[in-house]
């Protein structure tokens, strides 16, 4: 008996550079033949991700976005849902969670949501509102432990309609590990991702300004855009260390830049599970960072990185002077990285559990 085919509508807020979007463009192409599925952008802000699903056969559509909220972009939706025949509707990031579920809804079907860290804004109508239709939806899609006991607790989802899948990568794709930094070389510390309040980068220019007084060859690579990275750049400019910071445009290919660094930093408030740290160890580069979220899943001391114990930028200087010279860390780093996203982090084990989830939804 020939098996059904799934179909299977995503819907996310844009396809322009972001983790969640980086995760559904790998994601989709990667499902199994019997799931046919259709990408639904919130906005006509697709590149890059949007071209590279339709090269590959997956159709992607665009709807004007005129303001957050929209009853037209809602009509169209439903539409789009209706005419393609949809059978489960999975919603990623804040404001695609609430067209998904309301049009799925309407239409009576399935619906799955996404948290992509482990905070969520509760207060207010909007806030209330979306924790409904969290508790509402048929199942959740988390990233990290971190969000999964905040659902719980914090939201009120039931822990059998949680679904914990961590962060996946595509270790095929994101090309072979870096070389291990000779002896002596100049250290290249580095961060790659979005420019938002929430990953405080202007914490990390402020560890690395203290850096370079202790290793003054020292370089900071940072990559990506968003809203601060004008202010960055600024801060960068009036502490004259222009010539010792390097701004690398958005690429959703990353590992150019990763391969180049000695320690890959992070200095996030908080954060889910990052796709950026797991593509770093992929690369054999070892991770320092805040210990937010479920990034102790990545760290492990001595092997993958290390954490500020810290929230003084002098502190944690001193904690990445001591890395950096740490050969041990470099090596191990290069063996252990690679190995453990292999292990748990690869798109082939994220695909297998999320085809059965789709089925389980597809089953009611």
């Amino acid at each position: 008996m020939e098996e059904k085919i799934v179909t299977v509508a995503f819907v996310i807020d844009s396809l322009s550079f972001g983790g969640a979007e980086r995760q559904l463009s790998l994601l989709v192409p990667a499902l199994p033949d019997r799931f046919k599925p259709v990408v639904i952008s919130l906005s006509n802000q697709i590149h890059p991700f949007g071209p590279e699903l339709r090269s590959r056969g997956i159709e992607v559509i665009s709807l004007e976005n005129r303001r957050n909220v929209e009853f037209r972009r809602l009509r169209q939706t439903v539409g789009i849902l209706r005419s393609r025949k949809a059978d489960i509707v999975h919603g990623f990031l804040d404001a695609a969670n609430a067209y998904a579920f309301l049009a799925g809804r309407a239409l009576g079907k399935p619906v799955m949501l996404s948290l992509q860290s482990n905070t969520l804004r509760l207060t207010g109508l909007k806030g209330a509102a979306m924790a409904a239709m969290l508790r509402g939806a048929e199942s959740v899609l988390v990233n990290s432990k971190a969000g999964s006991e905040y659902l719980r607790t914090r939201v009120g989802v039931s822990e059998r309609h949680i679904l914990h899948i961590p962060n996946w990568i595509d270790p095929i794709r994101a090309g072979p590990a870096r070389d291990i930094p000779p002896p002596g070389s100049a250290p290249i510390v580095g961060f790659v991702g979005r420019f938002e309040p929430p990953k405080r980068l202007g914490v990390l220019v402020d560890v690395f300004e203290r850096l370079l007084a202790t290793i003054p060859d020292a370089r900071l690579i940072l990559q990506g855009d968003g809203s601060e990275r004008g202010s960055i750049a600024r801060r960068v400019a009036r502490s004259n260390l222009s010539d010792r910071v390097e701004f690398v445009p958005a690429d959703p290919e990353v590992g150019g830049t990763l391969r180049r660094l000695h320690v890959f930093v992070m200095t996030s408030a908080f954060e889910g599970l990052p796709n950026s740290a797991i593509e770093a160890l992929s690369k054999g580069v070892p991770v320092v960072s805040t210990p937010v979220g479920d990034l102790g899943e990545l760290v492990i001391e001595g092997k993958t990185g290390a954490f500020f114990e810290s929230d003084d930028p002098g502190a944690m200087a001193e904690k990445l002077a001591r890395v950096l010279a740490d050969r041990t860390l470099l090596e191990n780093a290069a063996v252990f990285g690679p190995r453990l996203v292999e292990e748990k982090f690869s798109i082939q084990r994220a695909v297998g559990r999320l085809a059965d989830a789709y089925l389980s939804l597809a089953g009611r």
